[in-house]
């Protein structure tokens, strides 16, 4: 597998990929730290992560060199990296190397996240009754709402 991403965007996609997490660990002790990256031959970077019943894909157009995916572990530890335009990913079965600029780095790939978050994926039936909302609003909403399913507002 082997892509490049704008290195703004990937962040952004991080970001969402750690607030999921720190959903579940807020919920349960068991909640998971890794990611999917899945690079398609669309000229996408998709990442895939679920945790405490959540499940959240992010998609990032990029440059796609060669299609493939990998589990990455510590999703977090992106954001402690000095990535700026464009970012390089490129991985085996065992390693994930990223590049950006002059800064380069190699990590040890989780092979166990694809099935873990095979299982927490939507099915085609579930397709209908999913919506996209942005993040953000989504974020306040479940910080600020309280839903009461009897009661018409």
């Amino acid at each position: 597998m082997k892509c490049e991403v704008n290195a703004t965007e990937l962040k952004a996609a991080v970001k969402a990929m750690l607030a999921l997490q720190q959903h579940g660990k807020e919920r349960t002790d068991e909640a998971a730290e890794s990611c999917l990256m899945t690079v398609s031959k669309k000229n996408d970077l998709i990442l895939e992560s679920a945790s405490a019943g959540a499940y959240l894909r992010r998609r990032i157009k990029g440059k796609t060199l060669r299609p493939g995916s990998v589990g990455m572990p510590e999703t977090g530890m992106l954001l402690n990296f000095k990535l700026s335009g464009t970012v390089t990913i490129e991985a085996d079965k065992k390693n994930l190397r990223i590049k950006s600029g002059r800064f380069k780095t190699d990590m040890a790939t989780d092979g166990d996240v694809a099935d873990a978050i095979a299982g927490s994926r939507p099915d085609a039936s579930d397709a209908k009754r999913l919506s996209v909302i942005p993040f953000g609003l989504l974020k306040e909403a479940v910080t600020t709402t309280t839903s009461h399913p009897r009661r018409s507002l």
